[in-house]
């Protein structure tokens, strides 16, 4: 690690999601990087994740059949741009090897740029299935094709996607696999 970069510090947070109708409950572990230990313009430059504007939110749900999305995970699908270390969990750390850091590669939640970062993934994949980005709200795409449309918008990791035929989906989905 380079002598001007500090370690930001790490931790486990530990959940247990209770179960429901038959299904047993599941014990969840996430590694959370302590992101208030970041420092600005050398650690990130923006955190910020645009969001769909609620007039244009609006009139999507009043125009067509809505099915909604919830990107699990969506926080980790990232590549970061900047170069950020941290220091080994504790009980996981090498013996011996205790003050090696770890560089971190992909977004990782607790971040501050990650909400950018999954943006920025989520925007390319969606132009590069053929949707088209609107120029009046950042958080909208769309594709129109004789009477078939269909509007997908995101606020931060929940999707919904606004059709006028079902099939304009399946064919969506089809193409993304």
């Amino acid at each position: 690690m380079p002598l001007d970069r500090t370690a930001i510090k790490c931790k486990w947070v530990f959940h247990i999601k209770p179960g429901h109708e038959g299904v047993d409950e599941r014990y969840k572990a996430r590694l959370v990087a302590l992101g208030c230990s970041q420092l600005p313009g050398l650690d990130y430059d923006q955190t910020f994740a645009p969001v769909v504007k609620l007039p244009t939110f609006r009139l999507h749900l009043a125009m067509a059949a809505v099915l909604q999305i919830d990107v699990k995970t969506a926080f980790l699908y990232g590549r970061l741009k900047e170069v950020i270390y941290m220091r080994q969990p504790e009980a996981y750390a090498v013996p011996g090897r205790e003050k090696e850091v770890l560089r971190i590669i992909e977004s990782l939640y607790g971040l501050k740029q990650v909400p950018r970062v999954w943006n920025t993934e989520l925007n390319e994949a969606i132009l590069k299935y053929g949707l088209t980005h609107s120029e009046e709200d950042q958080c909208v795409y769309y594709h129109l094709q004789g009477e078939d449309r269909i509007a997908v918008l995101f606020f931060v990791d929940d999707g919904f996607i606004c059709v006028t035929s079902r099939k304009i989906v399946e064919d969506l989905l089809c193409r993304s696999y």
